[in-house]
């Protein structure tokens, strides 16, 4: 009896049976697995993005209340330093300190001085205006001299009906601080317009530069401050914000429900131990993601949390979309299998297929000949037909890659003659007239430069060795013109080993170095930067000389883009920057050469687009 074998059951089985079972394990299947792994680390993905944000906002808004508090403390410290308060304070103490002093039906206002109290209050009262428009928020402003006695102005809510009470309260917070402002959490208060008010408060004794105790400062912030904050924080997470002072009393949260209460016993606070941190909390609306922060400089700590539901929301509707999908298309995948299984049923439809594929370009195919019969055999001088297309076709590739190199160099023998003779030139001139060292210093840069520019031995050479080309060839043009042209190198560090085609920059330059000179300027500085994006390095020579108007540039660019032969030069006009964009485009593709923009006046760039890697 033939022994059981899955592999050769499954070969006996019909064509669309096999393409069905196929599509079901190694498309429908994995789409599905994969679209559930996809959803968990998407969900991941987001909840760990989102914490990480979410942390940074609770941090911004802690740096935001630091600097709202500085400024108050600061603003706290004014009256020390402002001489006419000062003085105001200063004579309020003396007027009250006086030994006879008559005391009245008001603690304020003495009968038999009624006049001197009035005139006191007053001063000190007109410097608190200056005070109120200094910072944004300060609701209300109170000064007190060394005997308590207030004076203040109110911008927004009036003013405390407990100011007495509150004024012992604020004096001990101050007295513990000493020089330093003290910051008082938020108070519910009712006030003269019998209205309940939340303000946070700072508060500070007032000393002159001598330290000369006058007084006490008070300056009530509006939690609507805090409120804008919040606002905007909650707007972008989704979530609730608690601000919690160090023992825990809330300074603000969303909704204004706990103002001013203790918030000790919640557990959410309780959790939230350290400077910072991150933790999942289950609330009576579901699971939330809190995220706390404290401030260094108050105590204060932001408590941010966030639902589950909102957070994943975008998640969950990814997930069903993605689980539709896979559905769909494993639906799609099926019904497709069963009916190519039908078209597939004989080996020819299969040699058809591969015919198609040649004919769309693709030769790396092969018809797997298993059989010696006629659809064998037909498949066997197709693969020979195929490899001796792709023998042909590459034996055509190596004589048009012969030809070309044949065309670079016959090309970049046309390109420095003129520079040369000039060269030459300049040594005979200077040699005429002194009997100098620099002739043999000359001799030898034009020694390198012919080296370099003639030597056919290698036609790639590095980027480093075109910009010690360069260097080579300045030093040469700063002997002929002394002072006159300075060449600056810029980004190219990283690039240096890049292999290229040679003799692509120096003919660029030389252009600008004979055409491009501005007699109305001192010097004339050529700019060579490079810079990679994507798989092109751009080379970008830029000089200040004279430029060119938009019908020079315009036939330039004509002459550039004309291919040797075939005209559009006159008199040598463009001839060796045509020369340097033929061989770019003969050696690495129709995709490359050079650009040029000009402005007349403004000075020239020439853009030379290159491979960033080299291919061979």
């Amino acid at each position: 009896m033939r022994k059981w074998n899955p592999a050769t059951r499954f070969r006996d089985l019909p064509m669309e049976r096999k393409l069905i079972l196929i599509f079901l394990f190694l498309v429908i299947l994995p789409i599905m697995a994969l679209s559930l792994i996809s959803y968990d680390r998407y969900a991941r993905t987001i909840e760990d993005n989102t914490t990480s944000y979410v942390a940074e906002l609770a941090r911004k808004l802690i740096v935001s209340l630091d600097d709202y508090i500085s400024d108050m403390e600061r603003l706290t410290a004014l009256p020390g330093a402002i001489e006419e308060i000062q003085d105001s304070l200063r004579a309020a103490n003396e007027f009250y300190s006086r030994p006879d002093l008559e005391i009245g039906d008001s603690p304020y206002i003495i009968p038999s001085q009624k006049g001197t109290a009035l005139e006191i209050q007053r001063r000190v009262e007109e410097s608190i205006y200056f005070l109120n428009s200094v910072k944004e928020g300060a609701t209300s402003i109170y000064l007190f001299d060394n005997f308590g006695n207030g004076y203040y102005r109110v911008q927004v809510g009036g003013v405390r009906s407990d100011i007495m009470t509150t004024y012992q309260q604020w004096l001990e917070r101050a007295r513990r601080e000493g020089t330093n402002a003290a910051l008082v959490s938020t108070q519910e208060y009712t006030s003269n317009h019998n209205r309940k008010r939340y303000v946070f408060t700072v508060v500070r004794q007032i000393y002159t530069p001598s330290l000369e105790l006058l007084g006490l400062v008070a300056v009530d912030a509006n939690i609507s401050v805090i409120e804008r904050y919040v606002s905007e924080l909650d707007s972008v997470t989704g979530g609730e914000t608690m601000i919690l002072d160090e023992n825990n009393n809330v300074i603000y949260d969303s909704g204004m429900r706990h103002l001013a209460q203790n918030r000790s016993n919640d557990p959410v606070v309780a959790q939230a131990v350290g400077s910072r941190g991150t933790f999942r909390h289950d609330a009576e609306d579901g699971q939330r993601i809190v995220i706390y922060d404290r401030s260094n400089k108050t105590g204060w700590k932001v408590i941010i949390s966030v639902p589950v539901g909102v957070l994943m929301k975008d998640a969950v509707a990814n997930r069903n979309f993605t689980l539709a999908t896979a559905l769909l298309t494993g639906f799609l995948a099926l019904a497709a299998s069963v009916v190519i299984s039908f078209a597939l049923t004989k080996p020819l439809r299969s040699l058809m297929q591969l015919m198609k594929h040649v004919q769309a370009g693709n030769l790396e195919v092969s018809f797997p000949v298993r059989r010696q019969d006629e659809i064998g055999m037909l498949g066997f001088h197709f693969n020979r037909m195929i490899g001796r297309i792709r023998e042909l076709i590459n034996d055509n590739y190596h004589m048009q890659l012969r030809r070309k190199e044949a065309e670079l160099l016959a090309l970049q023998s046309q390109i420095n003659p003129h520079f040369l003779h000039n060269t030459l030139e300049s040594i005979r001139m200077t040699a005429e007239v002194d009997d100098n060292p620099e002739v043999a210093d000359m001799i030898q840069l034009l020694g390198r430069l012919l080296r370099y520019s003639v030597n056919t031995a290698g036609e790639i050479v590095r980027l480093e060795d075109e910009l010690m080309h360069l260097e080579t060839f300045m030093r040469i043009v700063e002997y002929r013109y002394p002072g006159r042209f300075r060449l600056e190198v810029a980004g190219c560090d990283p690039y240096r080993e890049m292999k290229m085609v040679k003799l692509l920059l120096q003919p660029i330059i030389e252009n600008a170095v004979l055409h491009g000179y501005d007699e109305r300027k001192e010097r004339m500085t050529i700019v060579l930067s490079c810079e990679a994006e994507g798989d092109r390095i751009f080379f970008r020579i830029r000089d200040n000389g004279v430029g060119l108007d938009a019908e020079t540039l315009e036939r330039l660019r004509g002459v550039i883009d004309t291919p040797p032969g075939e005209g559009g030069g006159s008199r040598g006009f463009g001839i060796g920057l045509r020369n340097v964009n033929e061989r770019i485009r003969l050696f690495y593709g129709e995709g490359y050469g050079i650009d040029i923009a000009s402005e007349p006046g403004a000075g020239t760039e020439v853009t030379v687009t290159l491979p960033s890697r080299l291919q061979t």
